[in-house]
């Protein structure tokens, strides 16, 4: 972008050339960096400032820099990240939208004559779909209903517009997905407002006009769930490109040029990439001053459906052991998905390293996407409204008979966290002769106390609000208290002292509760820990108590060192 030589101009370059020469000592005094073989790698973007982007690869303790040029792909280690170009530009432009009082998610147009946004009213369940024409003054609105929470919370975004006003694309799941909508601005019509689907039976994440005739989205495949595939989408010809795969599923696209930057997974972790041209470019990676080592060279990861249920499964494709103890990963959420190989979150990836440090000393490991998770559609999210410790239960059963029925197993052990840890306990103390055992970590053990302390949230929703005479049923479904006496072996519990989603006292609960009713347990306190870990050595516990539970040998395992 060209701005001319003003005044102005003039003085930012005096000054960004003397805040460079800082930024230059720095990144020279770093030198390259080595990661071990048991190091976590999660590259993600940190911002993009012209043709520089800055892209931080970390663990839990460790942090690295790097300031990369787009064009060349050329990275460098730094300290600090290089101070952001101050732009000038005169940026004003006649708003012609007004937006009501009780809107959200509101977006105005380049040129100021269109506007987006969401009036919902979470006691009717319903929502209105609005786009205004500033010019003209009239609204094209279509309304949609959901029983459950509204799951358009989640998007990134929800609405864009064409650079020169031509029409705009919006993300919707009134449809059982989350859906991209494209509405043409030049013959606007309320009816129209509610067609233009341009995705059918996938998730969709982030979007962007790459030019006025094409978006480019990213959502999964009907094959495959986990797979998170870039497209575009011509506007003219209503043809479809797919432009990359295995993207990140929390993806979110940045544009410089023809040049689009986004993260997606590869066999080291999560890292930001550079397509050279949304026309149909290559993918290049940015040439990083570090290495680390792939681990997957030693797990065979393959997407299941087993007994209706999406999946992941873990084995080591070394291991010559006949019979295997089977781990079934359960994630927090639960409005999450799991994922194919390290999940893009590094809170979940931690644990992901534990399933792989399991799986190279024998077990098969089982990731399972139960009813209230995400990417699979609309229904399977709001399938666990009103059946919480039962439906999400069943399905983890489901997977558990059918896999066990074809495969020979050395016990079934239970895993989760959040939710998932939850889910663990209620599995085991729900069929105490089909789960071996189970490891919950920062799981719920008490609703009742959790819901009256979150008041509104996703959680209230499974029960319809806060414990009362209505919902009584519902709460007696989902406890695990009352299934206590079942038990047959020591359950493990690891709670973060200072976790504030899930408080230690849901752990504490337990523990007393499990000693009343005479049952052996493993309760672990982790001071100075919250929700999600940020040390290695909480990890290495967590590690350890899986390998204990499972009799898996420990030998040169669950040394996780940032």
């Amino acid at each position: 972008m060209n701005w001319g030589k003003s005044s102005m101009s003039r003085f930012v370059e005096r000054n960004l050339n003397k805040i460079s020469l800082v930024f230059i000592i720095s990144v020279f005094l770093l030198p390259n960096i080595s990661l071990a073989s048991n190091d976590l790698w999660y590259g993600s973007l940190k911002s993009i400032d012209g043709s520089q982007a800055n892209i931080e690869y970390r663990g839990l303790e460790k942090k690295y820099n790097f300031s990369c040029n787009i064009d060349t792909a050329s990275c460098v280690s730094v300290s600090v990240f290089p101070p952001k170009s101050i732009i000038t530009q005169n940026t004003e432009k006649k708003v012609l939208v007004k937006f009501p009082a009780n809107s959200v998610r509101n977006n105005i147009s380049s040129t100021g004559r269109y506007g987006f946004y969401l009036t919902v009213s979470d006691k009717k369940k319903s929502r209105v779909v609005s786009l205004v024409d500033g010019l003209k003054n009239k609204k094209y609105t279509v309304s949609e209903y959901f029983n459950f929470w509204d799951l358009l919370e989640e998007q990134i975004h929800l609405s864009r517009f064409a650079p020169d006003d031509s029409s705009m694309a919006y993300v919707s799941d009134r449809s059982g997905f989350m859906s991209l909508y494209v509405v043409s601005l030049s013959n606007l019509s309320s009816k129209k407002l509610g067609l233009g689907r341009v995705t059918s039976g996938v998730s969709v994440g982030d979007f962007i006009y790459a030019d006025a005739n094409t978006i480019l989205y990213v959502a999964n495949n009907k094959v495959d769930p986990y797979n998170w595939i870039l497209f575009s989408y011509n506007l003219n010809t209503k043809k479809k490109k797919i432009l990359a795969e295995h993207l990140t599923y929390d993806s979110v696209l940045h544009q410089v040029g023809k040049q689009i930057v986004f993260t997606r997974l590869s066999d080291r972790g999560t890292e930001p990439v550079i397509l050279t041209d949304y026309n149909g470019g290559e993918i290049k990676n940015f040439n990083l001053p570090i290495s680390a080592p792939s681990f997957m060279d030693s797990i065979k990861y393959s997407y299941q459906k087993i007994a209706g249920t999406n999946t992941v499964l873990m084995k080591s494709i070394n291991n010559s052991t006949i019979v295997h103890p089977l781990i079934v990963w359960l994630h927090g959420g639960p409005y999450r998905q799991t994922s194919f190989n390290r999940h893009t979150y590094i809170s979940y990836g931690v644990y992901d390293w534990i399933l792989e440090e399991a799986v190279s000393k024998g077990a098969y490991v089982l990731k399972v996407d139960y009813p209230g998770s995400y990417g699979a559609g609309r229904a399977l999210t709001e399938s666990i409204k009103s059946g919480v410790g039962l439906v999400d239960v069943k399905s983890v059963m489901n997977v558990v008979n059918a896999f066990t029925k074809n495969n020979k197993v050395d016990g079934v052990y239970v895993v989760g966290n959040s939710y998932g840890g939850y889910l663990a306990l209620k599995s085991v103390s729900s069929y105490p002769n089909k789960i071996t055992n189970a490891l919950s970590i920062n799981g719920v053990t008490d609703w009742k106390a959790l819901l009256n302390i979150y008041q509104n949230s996703i959680f209230n929703t499974f029960f319809g609000g806060l414990p009362s005479s209505k919902n009584k049923k519902l709460f007696t479904q989902a406890s695990i208290i009352d299934n206590l006496s079942k038990l047959k072996n020591p359950v493990y519990v690891i709670q973060g002292e200072s976790d504030t989603t899930i408080p230690k006292s849901q752990a504490i609960l337990l523990k007393n509760k499990l000693d009343d009713a005479d049952k052996i347990s493993n309760l672990t306190l982790i001071p100075g820990e919250n929700h999600v870990f940020s040390k290695d050595s909480s990890i290495n516990t967590i590690c350890k108590a899986l390998f204990e539970m499972t009799k898996l040998d420990a030998t040169n395992s669950c040394n996780l060192s940032n």
